[in-house]
Formats: structure tokens, C-alpha cells, sequence
């Protein structure tokens, strides 16, 4: 009996992992996805990344991809849950929100060569701890982008013309902004003197490879949270 137990829980384990895998998040880049791409550069005016490029150009680049996409989508309703969310429905649908222009913007940067990672970030503030704004829905919540350039990790806000660069222009990972906040070393647009995001001003905690909490923003479509894995293991080795 004992071990028809094990066989059991075991099957039920694997079962579990198997079902979990089958409803991660794919980041591959499909063929429709590049023709959309290439509308929406094309659209933004953006022009192709040189070869030889030097981190300003890459920066140049990043900040070109990141306004085609805000001018393309305006703020508006989310893609509903259990629709798609790719390049060529952001080009259609005209509008979105932050996991609408992330999800795109994402895309773009791979496809151009550069390594990416999701993020969503949670208001602290309001919840008062990391596990609550995580667990509890209606908690606000936002989804960014982070993107590995020669000099390091910097972030790119889908909703604002910001990325995290201090005040030599050096990228500053999401974990740098966060502890550094308070000081105000984080630079919107180009002044110095202009106000940091909302979301870069106030306490936040944040996931790396969450999509979604409910499961409704990705295929399947299931109640398993929308996670794609191995950018979830940047939360266990953030500096790989």
C-alpha cells in the first residue's frame, strides 16, 4: 500500500512539473512576429543597429525601439485576457498597457540580437510587504523590461520615455535603482532635473520572468501563473 502511495504522489509530481512547463511563457520569435517588427520599426522610423556598434549606439537604439512602440500604442485598455499579445497585435489594436508594450518591446530588442528578461514590478507601498503585494490581487502592479547592453543590464520603462542610466550614462540594473532610489542618481529622459517615474519613486518589489499572476495573459490560458522559467531563475542568480 505504502508503495502504491509513492508510485502515486510521484506520477502526480511529474504530472505537476509537466503541466507547469507546458504552460510557460514562450519568447521565441515567430515569423509573423518579424514581419510586425519590421512594420513597427519602419513606422517609428528606426534605423537597423550597426554591426560595430558602441554602447551609444546600443543605447541610441534601445531608446528608438522603446518610442516607436509608445508612439504605435497609446495607454489604453490591456489586451483581454485570453487574446494574444504580440507585435502584430499591438500594430492592430493601436493601444495596450505596460504588458502589452513590454511583451513587444521585448521582442524587438531579441530580435535585433540583444539578450532580454521580463519583470513585473509590485507596489510595496500600498501592501506594506513584498509577499502580500504578491500574493493579493488588486495590489498595482507594472511590467518592464530589462535589457543586456556591453556595459550591463539596464532597464526600459514601456509606458515612459525613461531608462535607468546615472548621471555618466552608465546602466543601472533594476536592483541598483532600486537601492538607490532615495538618492535620486536615476535620470529621466535627458535632465537631470526632470521627475523619476512614478513606479522608480516609491518602494517596489519585482519578479524576474512573470508575466501574469492569473494564468490569462498567455497560452494556455490556464489558472497557472503566466511565468516564463528560465527568466524566473534570474530571481535565484540576478547577476548571471
Amino acid at each position: 500500500m505504502k508503495k502504491m502511495i509513492g508510485i502515486f504522489l510521484i506520477i502526480v509530481c511529474l504530472l505537476t512539473v509537466a503541466y507547469v512547463a507546458y504552460s510557460r511563457v514562450d519568447n521565441s520569435i515567430t515569423a509573423e512576429d518579424r514581419v510586425f517588427i519590421d512594420k513597427i520599426l519602419e513606422e517609428g522610423g528606426v534605423k537597423p543597429l550597426s554591426r560595430q556598434q558602441s554602447y551609444s549606439d546600443e543605447e541610441e537604439y534601445i531608446k528608438a525601439v522603446q518610442r516607436a512602440v509608445q508612439s504605435l500604442a497609446g495607454k489604453g485598455e490591456c489586451s483581454p485576457p485570453g487574446s494574444t499579445r504580440e507585435p502584430k497585435d499591438l500594430y492592430i489594436r493601436r493601444r495596450g498597457e505596460s504588458y502589452d508594450r513590454s511583451r513587444v518591446i521585448e521582442k524587438m530588442l531579441r530580435s535585433a540580437g540583444f539578450k532580454t528578461r521580463h519583470i513585473m514590478l509590485f507596489s510595496t507601498s500600498e501592501a506594506g510587504s513584498r509577499l502580500k503585494a504578491l500574493m493579493i490581487p488588486g495590489f498595482m502592479s507594472h511590467s518592464i523590461t530589462e535589457v543586456l547592453t556591453r556595459r550591463g543590464w539596464l532597464v526600459v520603462d514601456p509606458d515612459e520615455s525613461w531608462i535607468s542610466v546615472d548621471r555618466s550614462r552608465e546602466p543601472m540594473p533594476l536592483k541598483a535603482v532600486q537601492s538607490n532610489v532615495d538618492k535620486r542618481l536615476i535620470l529621466w529622459g535627458e535632465t537631470e532635473s526632470a521627475e523619476i517615474p512614478f513606479w522608480y519613486r516609491q518602494h517596489f518589489a519585482y519578479v524576474y520572468g512573470l508575466y501574469s499572476r492569473h494564468g490569462k495573459f498567455y497560452p494556455p490560458y490556464n489558472f497557472v501563473p503566466d511565468i516564463n522559467w528560465p527568466e524566473f531563475l534570474y530571481n535565484l542568480f540576478p547577476n548571471s
